[in-house]
């Protein structure tokens, strides 16, 4: 039961990271124009 719950958790993250890295790269570009 908590394999299944741990796989899940990993699984979310590896597809949330790169959601997240655009997210901040999107925000420093920003902050470098202004």
């Amino acid at each position: 039961m908590i394999t299944l719950v741990y796989l899940q958790v990993s699984s979310l993250r590896l597809l949330f990271r790169p959601c997240l890295f655009q997210l901040l790269a999107g925000f420093w570009s920003a902050e470098v124009r202004s």
